[in-house]
């Protein structure tokens, strides 16, 4: 997430809830009503092997509580492999539309010929989300979204949140739609904000499309809310950025706050990637820094992620066991990974589910990881859980070439 990505996040919906006569999510999640609730969220993991390091560095030290991958990044298998022997930590999936940096490029997890209007003369992503809103048609977004959610997921991703890289999903409604109603499909809570008048006003008159009627929706459809919201404080030095984080915690309201930091080391990756290289050491910094732990543990502000967040999403739903749907299914291997348990597919379009895509799924019966080929069609069941995030193909039978 670029620190600019957009201003109604960074200003309005930083703006204080107290105007709003309502119980905070931090009551909602059994604190008092004059706790200040703060989740640290390291944004852009996946996106290099030096944001990774630094972001797993400090889970370790405890302050940075929770965080969001890029899945169409390349090092995303990196952190997959560090978030399947680590299932505790609190990772969620950073939804990426655009491909910022001039020289580190991603393309769609998706197959090109069905989102090419996220992809610029190079078959990059849009280095910005202005370009993706006015290229990208919302179907488009619906299947890079999904795409990405389903390959996390068949890495061995659990994620515990959505959220949106360099805010695109907040540059159009149907953007935003398809942002929160694929967050429910799958029952995995999403970044939105609680609608707050201040935020409302300020969405009218700087022009975002997300309003009154669509943020309190789903507030009504039970989505977990922040409180507040934090995308970045002023500082270019490390010491500069260690004295705005200070500032910051001293200044915090009761109720949810996350404050997104973005990670790095200070290593030749790094600085080649980007000139905010320096900004984000120094958010490494400040959060492996005891003398922050210290602050936050004499403030007594609280630490919290968005697991514990999702305990308050869609009340009376979530810890239902899941259904399963099932769905006819036909498609040729393209690949086979038994060490992932894992084969990618370009499938037929799956009716009222899916369109046809090429995408990675699990198999029920593991032993045919092992004796599918590239190549072979098959046609099988796919069973989908309605609230768990999970599917898989099961009555797996290979058939003649069509």
């Amino acid at each position: 997430m670029k620190l600019n990505f957009a201003l109604f996040l960074v200003c309005a919906l930083s703006l204080p809830a107290a105007a709003l006569a309502q119980t905070t999510t931090a009551q909602q999640l059994g604190y008092g009503p004059n706790d200040k609730v703060l989740m640290v969220h390291a944004d852009d993991i996946g996106m290099s092997h030096s944001v990774n390091v630094a972001s797993i560095e400090a889970f370790k030290k405890g302050m940075v509580t929770s965080g969001s991958i890029m899945v169409p990044c390349p090092w995303f298998p990196e952190i997959a492999d560090y978030a399947r022997q680590h299932p505790e930590l609190d990772l969620g999936l950073h939804l990426t539309l655009t491909s910022e940096w001039k020289y580190l490029r991603w393309r769609p997890v998706a197959s090109p010929d069905k989102v090419k209007g996220l992809l610029d003369p190079d078959g990059f992503m849009w280095r910005s989300e202005r370009d993706t809103a006015k290229n990208a048609s919302p179907q488009e977004i619906e299947t890079e979204i999904r795409a990405q959610i389903e390959r996390a997921l068949q890495f061995g991703i659990k994620p515990t949140h959505l959220d949106t890289h360099m805010g695109t999903l907040y540059t159009r409604q149907d953007f935003f739609d398809v942002y929160t109603k694929l967050g429910k499909e799958y029952g995995i809570p999403v970044m939105v904000m609680r609608p707050t008048p201040e935020a409302i006003q300020y969405a009218k008159l700087s022009g975002i499309p997300i309003g009154e009627d669509a943020l309190k929706k789903i507030a009504d459809d039970g989505f977990a809310m922040l409180d507040y919201l934090n995308t970045g404080v002023p500082g270019k030095t490390p010491a500069e950025r260690k004295e705005a984080y200070k500032k910051f915690l001293r200044s915090m309201k009761p109720g949810v706050t996350m404050l997104i930091v973005h990670l790095g080391m200070n290593d030749p990756e790094l600085k080649a990637t980007t000139g905010s290289w320096e900004q984000r050491y120094g958010d490494f910094l400040a959060f492996t820094d005891p003398e922050i732990e210290a602050l936050i543990k004499e403030l007594g502000i609280k630490l919290t992620t968005w697991r514990e967040m999702g305990k308050v999403a869609w009340p009376g739903q979530t810890r239902q066991s899941p259904g399963v749907t099932r769905y006819p299914f036909k498609g040729k291997i393209i690949e086979t990974h038994p060490q992932y348990r894992d084969v990618v597919i370009e499938h037929e379009a799956i009716p009222n589910y899916m369109e046809a895509m090429t995408m990675h799924f699990a198999l029920k019966d593991e032993s045919l990881y092992t004796k599918l080929k590239p190549g072979d069609f098959v046609q099988a069941t796919l069973a989908v859980e309605q609230r768990g995030g999970k599917w898989w193909l099961e009555d797996v039978t290979i058939k003649p070439k069509p």
